[in-house]
């Protein structure tokens, strides 16, 4: 989104919301303005593992985590709790993914689930009637590290004209095959984020938490 499609949004001034997006910046709560392809685009299975570690320091294996490549999300909570997320490409690899993160993490008990999709009800039914060409993907990894490169940039490194590389990008946009999102930091800041577990009993009607 444009500064100016944000400051609408939340009625503020586009200089207002330019300058606190700089300061988080500037703070490390975001740190890379990201682009990579759409849950949609890998047709991905969502799992959330989470469970107490018993390494000495979560840091240590953070990166061994982050380096595996179906990980995309991590958390430390209180009591050396350790949130992971991924995406698998099927179901059978799901053995695989709990195993690594039982051993790196020493995560003798680790609760796993497959999760909701993270994609908004009303995209659940789209079908994807075209695959994305060679050409997309070099655009995906030209924004992969800054998704807020000038289009003529992206051209050149691609090598297509300007007109050429905006209408690949308006079409995975149109079709929600790239996400474009950032990578951020909340604990840079002194906010504190909750984590509440809510189990619900086997016997209870279903319920809509809003």
């Amino acid at each position: 989104m444009s500064y100016r499609e944000i400051a609408e949004k939340m009625d503020l001034s586009i200089t207002a919301v330019h300058n606190r997006i700089q300061i988080l910046v500037d703070m490390g709560v975001i740190r890379k303005f990201t682009a990579s392809l759409s849950i949609i685009a890998q047709n991905a299975i969502h799992i959330l593992i989470y469970g107490v570690s018993k390494v000495i320091s979560i840091n240590n294996v953070k990166a061994k985590l982050e380096n595996h490549g179906n990980i995309y999300w991590l958390a430390v909570a209180g009591g050396n709790t350790l949130y992971v997320g991924a995406y698998l490409r099927n179901i059978a690899e799901l053995d695989a993914l709990v195993k690594f993160v039982r051993e790196t993490a020493e995560m003798p008990e680790p609760t796993v689930g497959l999760t909701g999709s993270p994609i908004p009800a009303a995209l659940k039914n789209i079908q994807i009637k075209t695959a994305l060409c060679e050409l997309d993907y070099k655009i995906i990894r030209s924004l992969k590290e800054n998704s807020r490169k000038p289009i003529s940039n992206v051209a050149d490194e691609v090598g297509v004209s300007v007109k050429t590389a905006r209408r690949r990008l308006d079409y995975m946009r149109k079709n929600f095959l790239i996400q474009l999102s950032i990578e951020w930091y909340p604990d840079e800041s002194n906010d504190i984020i909750s984590i509440f577990h809510i189990r619900f009993r086997t016997e209870s009607p279903p319920t809509r938490l809003t």
